[in-house]
């Protein structure tokens, strides 16, 4: 997103990464059956494009879940809605031209549900103003899923998913690195390390104020 803010590099300067947590509480796997389902979490693309995604997760033995999601947005579906597809999910495919950060793939995480992630890395608009996508997926590591640049690899990337499920380690992930006190904990740290660096800044200039002059 560091291109986003091109025309003001000052706050860009000032700017400093600290992920949102999710609740792991919440989402938690019940346990219940999987089914040979994906979910297809669409926040890009025109609907022929989502419907195209839909058809390539057929070809892969999947029954796609859509959830339709927006940037920006967070009243499209109820947090309970997206939960239960994932829980009934084996993987989620998600099909977003940049991300800050990727909550709901932290809740997929969280859900024991690895990812497949379009993730295009090209130009890209929100709230009017257009920048170079940076990534999908700021956090995707080989323990929470696989990433593409192009669709026409989706169907092998499913294909390698579903061959490697038991390595994935995704919630287990998510308990370690991004759960809400792990992230609150980050956030403190980012915050005192700051105040600490502003407090040095200000001793220093005091100190050179006060040296004696010939």
């Amino acid at each position: 997103m560091i291109d986003f803010y091109r025309d003001v590099p000052e706050l860009a300067r000032k700017s400093r990464s600290c992920p949102c947590g999710v609740d792991a509480e919440f989402w938690k796997p019940t346990g219940t059956s999987k089914s040979r389902t994906a979910v297809v979490y669409w926040k890009s693309g025109d609907e022929p494009f989502c419907e195209a995604v839909e058809a390539i997760v057929r070809r892969s033995g999947l029954e796609p879940l859509r959830v339709r999601s927006r940037h920006g947005e967070h009243n499209i579906f109820r947090p309970e809605e997206l939960r239960e597809a994932f829980d009934r999910a084996i993987v989620s495919v998600f099909l977003s031209t940049f991300e800050t950060q990727g909550v709901a793939l932290a809740e997929a995480w969280s859900m024991n549900v690895p990812t497949i992630v379009w993730d295009p890395q090209g130009d890209a608009e929100w709230l009017g103003r257009t920048f170079k996508s940076q990534s999908s997926a700021p956090y995707l590591t080989p323990s929470t899923g696989i990433s593409i640049r192009d669709v026409a690899d989706l169907e092998g990337a499913i294909t390698k998913a579903l061959a490697m499920l038991d390595t994935f380690q995704p919630r287990r992930w998510v308990l370690e690195n991004m759960t809400d006190a792990v992230c609150s904990r980050k956030l403190y740290e980012v915050i005192t390390g700051e105040a600490a660096s502003v407090a040095a800044r200000r001793a220093s200039r005091a100190g050179k104020a006060g040296w004696p002059h010939d």
